[in-house]
């Protein structure tokens, strides 16, 4: 054996172990940083068991704990004349749809049946992001595995957040096309229309795992879409609105159950400042020119869309009223 060829040995086994490391921290750091940011369940007297999985507006981002709308459920669907349910809050922030089935993959593994899923997922990025649509047929093939390591989700989030940071917005949200502010790139629409189609096909892909996993649990999947102020649907630059015509293409393509949380704030005649974290003042936009983010983050820009504790009422009682309803 030739000291080169042992050399490249060596630096290949340090390589690999430096990924396992890397692999093992990133694991148990996002266990922790998941269990810190998980909120707690409500519960009823027994009876139905119902889970709740998703990201930010199923944690309760932004309000105290037990007041997110899995925390106060059990509540509102026995002030609805209903029966008593346990509620297990799954819901992490930043958590996307893959991230959501693992969760509940995990859930029915370990633990009893459950008789009702309700999810509320697609507002994070599926960890794809524009250079990714771009670059091809292999690296597209390969994410389905790549996913399943917390070094590649890690770093394809550091990527993404670099690419739409501080210094570009989501723009033209109906064409699904990106427009990074700093450099002046525009997509192509043929190139927002394949994103938009592969952000699509993989939450309707999720869906269906979500679906089978609360099957296979003995209950049934609902999804919820995401109540958004209705003053801010006419801004043509508002990128969130996209997020629940995914949803409901999934919810569709999979014949599962949705809520519909934007029209329940129309009906309700919900303007916005009142159900938002900040009020009024979250609904400024930080951004110049007035263009709206997915988030309220400082770091980020944009309007401020999670829900405050008025917001998480409306959300516990229309889900309520589909429990009662069943």
């Amino acid at each position: 054996m030739s000291s080169k060829f042992r050399r490249a040995l060596f630096a290949l086994v340090t390589l690999v172990g430096v990924l396992a490391l890397a692999e093992v921290g990133a694991r148990t750091y996002g266990g922790v940083v998941r269990a810190m940011s998980r909120e707690g369940s409500s519960t009823g007297a027994g009876g139905l068991a119902v889970v709740c999985v998703g990201d930010s507006w199923v944690n309760g981002y932004g309000v105290r704990p037990g007041e997110s709308w899995p925390a106060v459920l059990a509540s509102a669907v026995a002030a609805a004349g209903g029966p008593p349910i346990t509620v297990e809050n799954l819901g992490a922030s930043g958590t996307n749809p893959l991230e959501a089935a693992q969760a509940l993959a995990r859930r029915v593994e370990s633990a009893g049946p459950i008789d009702l899923v309700f999810a509320l997922v697609g507002m994070n990025p599926g960890l794809e992001y524009p250079g990714e649509a771009r670059a091809g047929g292999v690296l597209r093939a390969a994410r389905p595995y790549l996913s399943h390591s917390a070094v590649y989700r890690l770093l394809t989030q550091v990527v993404w957040r670099a690419e739409l940071g501080a210094d570009a917005v989501l723009a033209g949200s109906v064409q699904g096309t990106y427009r990074h502010v700093k450099g002046g790139l525009v997509e192509s629409r043929e190139e927002a229309a394949r994103h938009e189609q592969l952000e699509s096909e993989r939450l309707a892909t999720d869906v269906a795992r979500m679906d089978a996993l609360a099957t296979i649990a003995g209950g049934s999947l609902v999804l919820l879409n995401y109540a958004l102020p209705p003053i801010l649907l006419a801004d043509p630059n508002f990128v969130a609105p996209v997020v629940n015509r995914r949803i409901e293409v999934a919810a569709t393509q999979n014949a599962v159950p949705l809520i519909d949380m934007q029209a329940e704030y129309l009906r309700r005649g919900v303007q916005g400042p009142e159900v938002v974290i900040g009020g009024a003042a979250g609904l400024r936009p930080s951004l110049p020119g007035g263009r709206a983010g997915a988030s309220g983050d400082a770091r980020s820009g944009g309007y401020e869309l999670h829900p405050n504790v008025q917001g998480h009422a409306i959300y516990a009682d229309a889900v309520a009223r589909y429990v009662v309803a069943r």
